[in-house]
């Protein structure tokens, strides 16, 4: 069996990863190496050039030895799809408006709840109070939509004196 870096106990192959977690979970490791093109000056047991070895320790790269820069950082084998962010507290946006040329101005009001934040106390106020938005015309509610979702399209008529 050939063994790699010069004989470290566990890399066989020239190219691979290895994941370590602690017992408690709460620590979790992963190392990266690349030693296919790796060069050796005087057949040594250590590579001098093309090569790379990395340590990520909870998602954060703590160790980088070798070309690193030549190669495609294959640190993280996720990325980044979407970002969820959660809005919690109620908004009051206000505006005055004219519907007509000879009509008076109004007091137009909206207002956004988003309910529960994040975490399990968010979660637990938010089934009691969901997110909605209501629309205050002179400070009378004149509509209101519950359980309202983030990309919300709606249309709703309203007639005024």
């Amino acid at each position: 069996m050939k063994t790699y870096g010069g004989g470290i106990s566990g890399i066989t192959e020239e190219t691979g990863s290895r994941k370590l977690t602690s017992s408690s979970g709460s620590l979790n490791a992963e190392i990266l190496w690349d030693l296919s093109e790796a060069e050796y000056e005087n057949y040594g047991p250590e590579p001098i050039r093309r090569f790379f070895v990395v340590v990520v320790v909870n998602s954060e790269i703590t160790l980088r030895i070798g070309d690193v820069d030549r190669k495609r950082d294959t640190s993280s084998s996720s990325w980044r799809v979407s970002k969820t962010e959660r809005f919690s507290g109620t908004c009051w946006l206000t505006t005055k408006a004219q519907f007509s040329d000879v009509g008076t101005k109004h007091e137009i009001q909206i207002q956004c709840d988003g309910g529960g934040g994040g975490g399990e106390e968010g979660y637990l106020w938010k089934l009691k109070s969901p997110e909605t938005m209501s629309v205050y015309v002179d400070k009378r509610k004149v509509f209101s939509v519950k359980k309202i979702k983030w990309n919300f399209r709606g249309n709703q008529t309203m007639f005024f004196d």
